[in-house]
């Protein structure tokens, strides 16, 4: 039974991952109308969404390294002070493009709350309450892609685009009051100090690497944006190895993410979460496309985005027992099990994929196995790691997720591009969909075969 203190401190990290994981999805309703409303291109209309994946990708492994330094409630308000006062300034400033992306970069610092906030609950809370809240706050990730494409048609109907800013805002505030009010500041610093230069050239390296996944599609994979691009990913590589392995604080430690627990690890989040953003965007274009065709349910906007509900109910409904069931059996099992079923899930959809009940039978049993992968891999990986470095560990885990969905997104405009139906181009075929669960489901058996290489007891340094 948790006491009322760590109950509180559950809540309000919970809360911070909520608000920050509905950043990714709260935009998408909104892209058909913002080239006029913007009076921007389509392709610029883009970059409001793409911009706080870059964004996020970039900041998570440098503001995680801080944290195991300078302290994580700090770290943990700043971003989420920086993601409500940008989410403000976007509000007020909605006709503005610049200042909407400004605003939308700016909410990219929301994707290293869940990293941090795993971190702080390890070294606040007894483990096994710490246990019960890295799986609430590692199922936040998918209650807010879940939720948050409904909650965007309601918000843009009633307010438009300002009030879904707006929304951004006061969550923001209300999770840092709950932060600052609740969660102690107890903090095991890491030695060194901060490697700046590290820090450069990692940034330079992943943003041209999500700049090549995101816009290789646009641009051409021999067009000379691609090409510089491809350069940069090459220097900072080659740049960023030595100097990390000969740094004596590194902002991602090389030799601690080579140890074979924290490669399958990382692994794992890359392609479990690849399933779970390419899971939305195929749900969505089933529920979306007319019913003439051969895959539509030719639902409304608002509709369409309920049709995701049944996984974030998994998810919130899932985190206790995801706990409860790692006290037991163990996390690497528990992993095992969350791989399995996601696979189950995706592959009877392959399967069996003509309706709205099938459709509503695989978010549902996907939601269960992402719930149980979510909620035991943070724990998987603060178990191989010392508590000082617990910060940085998650970081890069939940950087390989951020860099997926990238990839899935880039993935998925291929599949259009090559099986896009000739008088709807904007929806797949019945073969391209099937090809696009196929593969996720092939992603999710590989993850759970990988699970049993896992060291079957992992144990805190």
């Amino acid at each position: 039974m948790t006491r009322p203190a760590d109950r509180r401190v559950l809540w309000a990290i919970a809360s911070t991952g909520l608000v920050s994981s509905l950043q990714f999805t709260l935009m998408v309703p909104a892209l058909p109308s913002m080239p006029e409303a913007l009076n921007v291109s389509v392709s610029d209309a883009s970059w409001v969404v793409t911009i706080t994946l870059l964004t996020g990708a970039v900041v998570t492994p440098i503001l995680a390294r801080l944290a195991d330094l300078h302290g994580r409630k700090k770290m943990l308000l700043v971003a989420m002070i920086t993601l409500g006062v940008c989410s403000l300034i976007a509000a007020v400033w909605a006709s503005n493009f610049w200042l909407v992306m400004l605003g939308r970069a700016m909410q990219g610092f929301g994707t290293t709350i869940v990293p941090i906030g795993v971190s702080l609950l390890r070294g606040i809370l007894p483990r096994e309450h710490a246990v019960i809240g890295i799986a609430m706050l590692s199922a936040t990730v998918g209650v807010g892609s879940g939720f948050g494409l409904p909650l965007a048609g309601v918000l843009l109907h009633f307010g438009g685009l300002p009030l879904t800013f707006i929304v951004s805002a006061i969550g923001a505030v209300i999770t840092s009051v709950m932060v600052w009010r609740w969660v102690p500041d107890r903090h095991e610093s890491a030695p060194g100090s901060f490697d700046l230069v590290g820090a450069a050239v990692l940034a330079a390296g992943l943003t041209a690497i999500l700049l090549i996944v995101s816009k290789v599609g646009e641009w051409g994979i021999a067009s000379v944006p691609t090409v510089i691009a491809a350069i940069v990913v090459c220097v900072s590589v080659a740049l960023f190895i030595p100097l990390q392995l000969r740094s004596p604080s590194p902002v991602i430690d090389l030799r601690l993410a080579m140890r074979p627990a924290m490669v399958i690890a990382n692994a794992l989040a890359f392609f479990t979460s690849f399933a779970m953003f390419s899971n939305h965007l195929l749900t969505m274009q089933e529920a979306l496309a007319p019913a003439s065709t051969d895959i539509g349910l030719g639902l409304p906007e608002i509709a369409a985005g309920l049709v995701l509900v049944p996984f974030a109910i998994a998810m919130v409904a899932g985190a206790q027992p995801t706990a409860a069931l790692m006290r037991r059996f163990g996390t690497r099992t528990v992993l095992m099990l969350g791989c399995a079923v996601m696979t189950v899930a995706f592959a009877f959809h392959v399967m069996v994929h003509n309706g709205l009940i099938a459709l509503l039978v695989t978010t549902l049993i996907a939601g269960i196995g992402t719930t149980l992968v979510f909620g035991s891999l943070p724990t998987l990986v603060l178990d191989v790691v010392p508590i000082e470095q617990a910060s940085s560990a998650s970081g890069l885990n939940s950087l390989l997720r951020s860099i997926s969905g990238a990839a899935a997104s880039a993935a998925f405009a291929f599949l259009l591009t090559t099986f896009g139906i000739d008088l709807l181009p904007d929806f797949l075929t019945e073969t391209g969909l099937m090809i696009g669960f196929g593969t996720i489901a092939l992603f999710c058996l590989l993850s759970t075969v990988l699970t049993w290489f896992l060291p079957r007891r992992q144990q805190s340094l």
